[in-house]
């Protein structure tokens, strides 16, 4: 579509004359919620039939950006929540029931981490659309750090545990994609950006499965 923004991007190599849009998000920054609504807002205006959301190598970030994401793209209901150690609920996240109502592909991999993995657990259970990739990092947890100056010393220590909506914890398993692809082994290091048009067997499939469903 044309667009490009510092964490959040649109990329037109992959052209868009069916309708079909790309939207990667490498990290929820401060801003990534807003840039994804602005997104969305464009490439429905321009015809947008269906979405393909890029979460590979995502480690992360503000917890509050990827609820944002998850409220854009799913319909009305429970997107996340946490417990303490004694199993007492310390937050919930719920999604209105505005949504994207084209076909969504998820692209996941073995770098889509923590807060990622929090929309990612939503989007499945919510059964959105297909996942595709590999198996997620497992990441599910909420810490806090302190620093001391006199030595350099700290410490982390964890909080949260976090759900997704059917009760389960994802923290040291992941998340098994709906359809399981890997990419070439020497691509495996790059980020989705840095991979050659044409052998980004992720999104190939992807690609492949909405351009399916469109035509059926």
């Amino acid at each position: 579509c044309g667009c490009n923004t510092r964490r959040l991007r649109s990329r037109s190599r992959y052209g868009h004359e069916d309708g079909v849009y790309y939207i990667r998000i490498s990290q929820f920054d401060n801003d990534t919620g807003t840039e994804f609504d602005e997104m969305l807002k464009l490439a429905e205006e321009n015809g947008m039939t269906a979405l393909v959301l890029d979460l590979r190598t995502n480690g992360g970030g503000y917890e509050r950006e990827a609820d944002k994401v998850a409220d854009a793209l799913l319909g009305e209901g429970l997107v996340a929540y946490s417990q303490d150690r004694n199993g007492e609920r310390l937050s919930e996240v719920f999604s209105d029931a505005a949504q994207v109502e084209v076909p969504v592909v998820l692209l996941v991999n073995q770098n889509t981490a923590s807060a990622s993995e929090l929309v990612t657990g939503a989007f499945r259970d919510f059964r959105k659309g297909t996942i595709i990739g590999t198996q997620t990092f497992g990441k599910g947890i909420g810490q806090v750090s302190r620093s001391y100056t006199d030595d350099g010393s700290g410490v982390v220590i964890t909080i949260a545990t976090y759900f997704t909506p059917s009760g389960e914890c994802i923290h040291g398993v992941g998340i098994t994609p709906d359809v399981e692809v890997t990419i070439a082994e020497e691509y495996r290091r790059l980020t989705p950006d840095q991979i050659p048009e044409g052998e980004d067997a992720q999104l190939d499939k992807a690609l492949e499965l909405v351009r399916a469903e469109l035509a059926g």
